[in-house]
């Protein structure tokens, strides 16, 4: 004999594991359903249902925040980028302190290379605080879970907390950061029209102003909090932009003593100087900057890809087109006034011949134009023979 929770179960399976406040709602609203389908509370766990509707639990939107620097350290890596940087760089490893919000990046070429700039950052921050990192927080990528790193994070003292995989929300500081500054980096390329293989650059630079900007997660700027005094502004140049450098090897008298680059970032004592015609990067304080605007790129995709000779006409050179008259034949003889006369005639009898019935005298459809100018008057090209028809050349 079935019991009563049997029976919901039944039909429960019947109506396509339809959830119990549902199954209680047709009992009201539908006939053929037993009464006892109005009590159902509950079902215990249905197997079926847990492998076709299983979904994540949701995520805490608020978390703990670290106490004082180098509590916690966020670290992920992005790339490999679609575009190989002229110094064969494909990721960048991202370090953000959570208490700070300060962030550092490191340009990489292989994921191996986690291991050794994790440390530098780790020693770099340590003695510049004069305290111990405690935690670090990165995902389940191999590159933080290699022997090496855990055994000299082991010795350290620092733990290392890894997210469940797929789950990129838990490390979801250094993850919004790699977006952030992933979109500067992409404005910063688009608005200065250089190559995209130049991202490396435009990604340092993104850090340094990020780090320059405020945030709601700590008061002024990561910078000030960082370096305990407020950041000076007044050298900020626009990326992409074209200067001139001081070149600094012996040179003969009348050598150049200037040498044209572009700007593309900071250093801590000067300008990083993109060069061009060798593809490097130096770094120089005796700069000058030239007033030159900044092309962008889709300026210069216009001057690329527009041709001379498909440009449209101005004003001024439609209306000198139209002053010109065209040639006439050289075998051709000068008509008389009596010739103009009768020629005259026939244009305005053909004319109004088009304008009532779009037809010549022949009664064919009159052909439509064919260039995009001001129309033109006809011009006969010879005289017209009595009782023949003239030949119009349009």
């Amino acid at each position: 004999m079935m019991t009563q929770q049997d029976t919901n179960v039944e039909w429960h399976r019947k109506l396509g594991h339809i959830s119990y406040v549902n199954l209680r709602k047709l009992q009201e609203i539908c006939q053929g359903l037993p009464e006892s389908v109005s009590k159902c509370k509950n079902f215990d766990i249905c197997s079926v249902c847990m492998q076709a509707k299983q979904v994540r639990l949701p995520f805490d939107t608020e978390r703990s925040r670290a106490g004082k620097p180098l509590e916690i350290i966020h670290s992920d890596v992005c790339g490999p980028i679609d575009s190989t940087a002229y110094d064969n760089k494909k990721y960048f490893l991202t370090c953000v302190d959570d208490y700070m919000h300060f962030c550092k990046i490191y340009l990489l070429e292989n994921k191996s290379e986690v291991y050794t700039f994790l440390k530098e950052y780790v020693n770099e921050a340590e003695c510049h605080f004069n305290k111990r990192v405690r935690r670090i927080r990165c995902d389940n990528g191999g590159q933080y879970k290699n022997n090496a790193l855990r055994e000299w994070c082991k010795n350290k003292g620092i733990v290392m907390e890894f997210t469940t995989p797929y789950s990129p929300q838990l490390n979801g500081t250094a993850e919004r950061m790699n977006r952030t500054i992933v979109e500067k980096a992409r404005a910063l390329i688009f608005d200065s029209g250089l190559n995209k293989r130049m991202w490396g650059e435009a990604v340092l630079t993104s850090a340094y102003l990020l780090n320059r900007s405020p945030t709601v997660t700590v008061n002024g700027t990561p910078a000030e909090n960082w370096y305990g005094k407020r950041p000076d502004l007044a050298g900020l140049k626009s990326f992409g932009s074209e200067m001139y450098t001081k070149i600094l090897v012996p040179l003969k008298k009348l050598d150049s003593h200037g040498k044209k680059g572009i700007f593309v970032g900071y250093n801590t004592n000067g300008y990083r100087i993109w060069d061009p015609n060798t593809e490097r990067t130096c770094v120089s304080r005796d700069v000058t900057f030239t007033s030159k605007p900044v092309t962008t790129n889709k300026q210069k995709e216009m001057e690329r890809v527009t041709d001379p000779e498909d440009k449209p006409n101005t004003p001024d050179q439609e209306d000198s087109e139209m002053q010109q008259e065209p040639e006439a034949d050289n075998n051709e003889e000068e008509p008389t006034d009596t010739e103009e006369d009768e020629e005259n005639e026939n244009a305005d009898h053909k004319d109004n011949g088009r304008k009532n019935n779009g037809q010549n005298e022949q009664g064919y459809a009159l052909r439509p134009r064919r260039n995009i100018h001001a129309p033109k008057l006809p011009r006969l090209s010879h005289r017209e023979p009595k009782g023949g028809y003239a030949h119009l050349y349009i």
